[in-house]
């Protein structure tokens, strides 16, 4: 159990970073992380001041609830302090789902009511209608999949464009391919264990998708490399693999 809420803590810290990073577009509070595997949300307290945050709702395929009713992993669920965070427990489906943030006022089907939307693995879950009325999200639009997702953009900005999967898209043999440590701290062993007959690359990403190393390799061999990460900060990196400029792999690494 401590295991799984230090990596989901770990993630919410990066979609944090990350969101800060972003700035500008005004004051607002938003949804800035969803985890259906872990069942967790993160809200994100973008004002100048403390925001009684305790009569806000949330709904998730037609569920609903008060904030101040759930338990949190992090922050309180009465007050959210300026440009702070709150993480909360949420139900939330494995496959698919939608995640509204609502005033503590006014109707579900109210789309004024609605303070911010997000939907995962399919469209039409739930309040879709009323997050498209209230200019909040596209009808027919959705993250895909239903690995844990972050929110990218400002207060200013509303779409599924603004939000960023941790799918990890494994199309290769991934017997043949070994990256470790796992989490890592200053240095990544990448083996591949099998010759190919194209051009490899690799590259690894941060959270907000910056390309932070890239490597071209030639043909036909075999990999067995390592990776010099003494100087990267803490936190979620992806590793991607290219053969013949096509990705053929993609896979999550943390640093601590």
């Amino acid at each position: 159990m401590f295991t799984r809420l230090l990596s989901t803590f770990s993630l919410f810290v990066l979609f944090s970073s990350s969101i800060l990073a972003q700035g500008g577009g005004g004051e607002c509070i938003r949804l800035v992380s969803v985890d259906p595997q872990n069942d967790l949300i993160t809200i994100h307290n973008r004002t100048l001041a403390t925001i009684d945050i305790s009569d806000y709702r949330l709904c998730s395929l037609f569920s609903y609830g008060d904030i101040s009713a759930q338990p949190a992993l992090f922050g309180d669920p009465s007050a959210i302090p300026p440009d702070d965070f709150l993480v909360l427990f949420w139900n939330l489906d494995d496959i698919d789902s939608d995640m509204a943030l609502y005033l503590p006022t006014g109707a579900f089907s109210d789309p004024g009511s609605m303070v911010d939307f997000m939907q995962y693995g399919a469209a039409g879950n739930g309040r879709e209608s009323e997050a498209a009325e209230a200019g909040l999200w596209v009808a027919g639009t959705f993250v895909e999949g239903s690995d844990p997702a972050g929110f990218t953009g400002n207060c200013g900005q509303h779409g599924v464009e603004y939000w960023f999967s941790a799918t990890s898209v494994e199309e290769f043999d991934q017997e043949q391919v070994t990256l470790s440590p796992n989490p890592f701290q200053d240095r990544i062993e990448l083996r591949m264990n099998m010759p190919v007959q194209g051009d490899i690359m690799f590259r690894v990403m941060n959270i907000t998708g910056e390309v932070i190393f890239e490597e071209q390799m030639g043909k036909g061999m075999q990999l067995n490399y390592t990776l010099d990460s003494s100087l990267w900060s803490s936190g979620i990196y992806f590793f991607q693999m290219s053969l013949d400029d096509q990705v053929v792999l993609t896979r999550k690494l943390a640093k601590f």
